[in-house]
């Protein structure tokens, strides 16, 4: 299911010149069932790395949900009534770390002061900036499992499927994959698949060591 909804914010430069920094206008957006707020600065924000003669434009999304993906997007309309593509910006929501699953979508920096002001001068005094939100349910979400990929690793040591290389220590076969082996040591690297001539074979005799020793490298290779 998608939800949408838009407000506007006119914007006179020989008001908003005059307004402090850190002056807030809000107004609400209904998408759905959900209401949604959108904080403009016309003078920017206190401090910080904010500086004065930006216009951030900051939306919340007030919801504690993980099943909802937010698009927030904001634009000048000009004098024709069109947006304009060069004053325009779109991003996506983020979840809070503190929020307990609570979305957020800032836009910093939207529109200068100085763009601001040529705007309003080309359009009669007053800029309009369009907001807009699309919200996204996942009514049922899909369930991500648990990353085992350790586990799959583990499984391929010693398996004949996808091996090619084995090496043969005593009486005894082990069966390997080159690209595992070369990603995890620079010596097998180096033998499997630099000039030496293991390169080039299928089976790599190993001597002077016992079969139950050579068995544990595989081991710390897979794992």
């Amino acid at each position: 299911m998608v939800d949408s909804g838009f407000i506007e914010f006119k914007l006179d430069y020989q008001k908003t010149r005059k307004l402090a920094l850190g002056h807030k206008l809000s107004k609400s957006i209904r998408a759905g069932e959900h209401t949604l707020t959108v904080d403009c600065y016309p003078r920017g924000l206190f401090g910080g790395n904010y500086p004065g003669d930006d216009l951030p434009l900051h939306l919340f999304l007030a919801i504690k949900s993980k099943n909802i993906n937010l698009i927030f997007e904001a634009f000048v309309v000009g004098k024709d009534g069109a947006p304009s593509p060069s004053h325009a910006k779109r991003t996506v929501a983020f979840e809070s770390i503190v929020g307990g699953g609570t979305r957020h979508a800032t836009l910093f920096s939207f529109l200068k002061q100085s763009d601001l002001e040529s705007l309003c001068a080309a359009n009669g005094g007053v800029v309009t900036v369009v907001c807009g939100v699309i919200l996204r349910h996942d009514e049922n979400p899909i369930t991500v499992p648990a990353p085992n990929i350790g586990v799959h690793l583990r499984d391929m040591m010693g398996c004949t499927d996808g091996s090619d290389v084995s090496f043969s220590v005593g009486r005894e076969t082990f069966h390997a994959h080159r690209a595992m082996l070369a990603a995890r040591s620079p010596v097998f690297k180096a033998e499997l698949f630099g000039s030496m001539a293991e390169s080039k074979l299928p089976c790599v005799t190993v001597c002077g060591i016992e079969p139950s020793i050579f068995k544990a490298l595989p081991h710390f290779i897979y794992t």
